[in-house]
């Protein structure tokens, strides 16, 4: 399972991401097996298409990592006209969402 820590949007301040922070969570989702390293969105989607299961991350007070479902590949009205892939999260309240995210 591979989980995002942070985002980062597009330069031109459309509400479009570019890349995210992801890593790859170890088999209990405790801890990294390979930290978070910049990732361009498309990435994000192609692992989604193969199956991959993605959750947003952050970790608690007590510095326990929490984490929320899956997330799903939607499509949307692109800025330029036709449509564009992207990602989102189910909306939680106990867990982080991509708004929950810090941006980098």
């Amino acid at each position: 399972m591979y989980g995002i820590t942070a985002v980062r949007f597009e330069a031109s301040g459309a509400p479009r991401i570019q890349e995210v922070l992801m890593g790859l969570l170890a088999p209990e989702a405790h801890g990294w097996e390979m930290a978070p390293a910049p990732v361009p969105l498309i990435e994000v989607i192609d692992r989604l298409l193969e199956g991959d299961a993605i959750v947003a991350v952050r970790e608690d007070a007590s510095g326990k990592l929490v984490h929320s479902r899956p997330a799903h590949l939607q499509v949307q009205d692109s800025l330029h006209g036709g449509w564009e892939e992207s990602i989102g999260f189910p909306e939680e309240s106990n867990v982080p969402g991509l708004r929950d995210l810090p941006r980098f």
